[in-house]
């Protein structure tokens, strides 16, 4: 160098400049470093494959669902939260949820949600529009599980009467997807929840109604389609959505659940529960997976009912069998029995950080339930005494804890497609 004809440009720069230097071109560039060059490039690519499958499934059942006569919904209200999931909720709508509403000639009212509480208030609206007009078939939620919360109470919040004035569907597209992946089955995807949603009729659900002992009676109740969690479930969910949401779905999720197994945190506080019997489509197998609560003390603050006594690590109200993110905490739960599963695990010396670790591995596929350390009851109502401490929360969805809660089982308040 210099050569002839000027300096070599684009490869043949790199072709003759390199070996004149005899420097290899990776002594430049740590092994460490591509790493996360491939990792992206891969993820670029899987998401592209994906963007391309989605919009040949999406086209396939635009056409299935034009030419389906049992469509019942003609008029629909549909509420997406454009940040849900890093951006997962716009995708959906206008990938999926638009073109599919439009095939099958659904009148529709978009709506898109700007922060916590704003869903519920558009469905508070909405149900007292319906008072005077022309009612909605179906309200549909694109997001994850705490938007589905707030449509539900404010579907209530603004009927005259606290019922639900019409059904409810949910599209995944949050980090977790447990009322989804309940309703659907694992595996499942936008494209096949809208199908169900646009071709099968509205059935009655289960609603989780939380009242707190301290106010009036007239108070309304917070309702919940899904989850009543405190302990390590709502430490967990208080993780992801507060501290550790910034990092995204993924390792937000990753991380959670370690942190909830390094505390190991035990809380002090007393359940009385009645006990609901089995229903009789139950196998025997899954009816073994249940705690008797014959065998429990009576609560000797309320009549007809046990009561467990604390430290616990876990305690849930489960009207669902999926939690979300690939975990079956009830897995026998079901969601128009009359009654909600109760998943106690009390915080006992020999509860040690390796015994938590195998519960929440054996959480996937629901084997935990077979655990001595687990007990589930079937459960009409709970009482709970927390004395306040630790988080309180619905669908992940943070609510103050106070004293004292009761959450009852209300059969068939609502109803969902899907």
């Amino acid at each position: 160098l210099p050569l002839r004809g000027g300096w070599p440009r684009g490869h043949s720069a790199i072709v003759m400049v390199l070996p004149a230097l005899q420097v290899p071109l990776l002594s430049f560039v740590s092994p460490l470093l591509l790493i996360p060059a491939i990792a992206a490039a891969c993820l670029f690519w899987s998401r592209r494959v994906e963007h391309q499958r989605q919009l040949l499934l999406t086209s396939a059942a635009c056409a299935a669902v034009a030419a389906e006569p049992r469509r019942t919904i003609k008029r629909a209200a549909v509420l997406v939260n454009p940040h849900a999931g890093s951006g997962n909720g716009l995708r959906m709508y206008e990938g999926v949820v638009e073109p599919m509403l439009i095939a099958a000639r659904v009148e529709f009212e978009l709506h898109y949600t700007a922060g916590a509480g704003h869903a519920r208030q558009i469905c508070a609206d909405l149900a007292k529009r319906m008072l005077t007009e022309a009612p909605f078939d179906v309200v549909i939620s694109v997001s994850g599980d705490g938007m589905l919360h707030e449509c539900l109470n404010g579907l209530l919040d603004g009927s005259a009467d606290r019922s639900c004035p019409c059904s409810l569907a949910i599209v995944p597209a949050g980090s977790g997807n447990g009322v989804a992946t309940s309703l659907y089955g694992r595996g499942h995807d936008a494209v096949h929840a809208m199908r169900r949603i646009l071709l099968a009729p509205a059935r009655p659900i289960d609603v989780l109604a939380l009242r707190y002992l301290d106010e009036p009676a007239s108070t309304p109740p917070t309702c919940d389609l899904h989850f009543a969690c405190w302990a390590c479930f709502a430490d967990h969910d208080f993780l992801c959505e507060g501290p550790l949401r910034p990092l995204g779905p993924l390792l937000k999720m990753a991380l959670a659940p370690l942190i909830v197994i390094g505390r190991c945190r035990g809380y002090s506080g007393v359940c009385d529960f009645e006990p609901a019997p089995l229903p009789a489509a139950l196998s025997a197998a899954a009816a073994a997976d249940y705690a008797a609560a014959d065998e429990l003390p009576p609560s000797p603050d309320v009549a007809n009912m046990r009561r467990l006594e604390g430290p616990f690590w876990c305690w849930a109200v489960g009207n669902l069998s999926e939690g979300g993110g690939d975990t079956q905490p009830t897995p026998h739960a079901q969601p128009s029995d009359g009654a909600a599963d109760l998943l106690v695990v009390q915080h006992k010396p020999t509860l040690s950080r390796w015994r938590v670790l195998q519960l929440f591995l054996a959480m996937e596929s629901g084997n935990h339930v077979k655990d001595a350390a687990v007990r589930c009851y079937k459960v009409r109502r709970v009482r709970l005494n927390s004395g306040g401490n630790g988080h309180l929360q619905l669908s992940g969805q943070d609510i103050p804890n106070k004293s004292a809660t009761e959450i009852e089982v209300l059969r068939g308040v609502a109803s969902m497609r899907y």
